[in-house]
This record gives C-alpha cells, structure tokens and sequence, in this order.
C-alpha cells in the first residue's frame, strides 16, 4: 500500500514524517519521508534528493 499526503505547511509534513516513523515500525515496516519545495527554509532539500524520493515512492520502497 502507497499512501501520498498533501500538506500546507512544511513543519506539519516534518511533524508527520517523525510521528509515523516512530510509530508505523512498531506494526509494519513502512517508511515515511517528507518532499517540500526549495524555498521552504527548515531543511534544503535538493531537487536531485526530491526525484530520489519519487522514485522510491514508485519503486515501493518509501512505504516499505
């Protein structure tokens, strides 16, 4: 299962992001990352990072 949520506010997909990947190994042994636009000032996150994230999203390996 692959799972994609929208947020307004990169703190708020930050926050997620931690929550769920202290809580989801605990059930399963899915991952949780986070991809946020380059001017969002708490993390850079390059654009090669950003395609890297897709492409583990379509691989299946994000949520697994």
């Amino acid at each position: 299962m692959r799972c994609i949520i929208f947020v307004q506010k990169v703190i708020t997909a930050i926050v997620l992001r931690d929550l769920l990947n202290t809580l989801l190994p605990k059930y399963n042994s899915w991952k949780t990352k986070f991809i946020a636009g380059k001017k969002f000032g708490l993390q850079n996150q390059s654009r090669k990072k950003q395609n890297e994230i897709v492409e583990e999203f379509q691989m299946g390996l994000v949520c697994r």
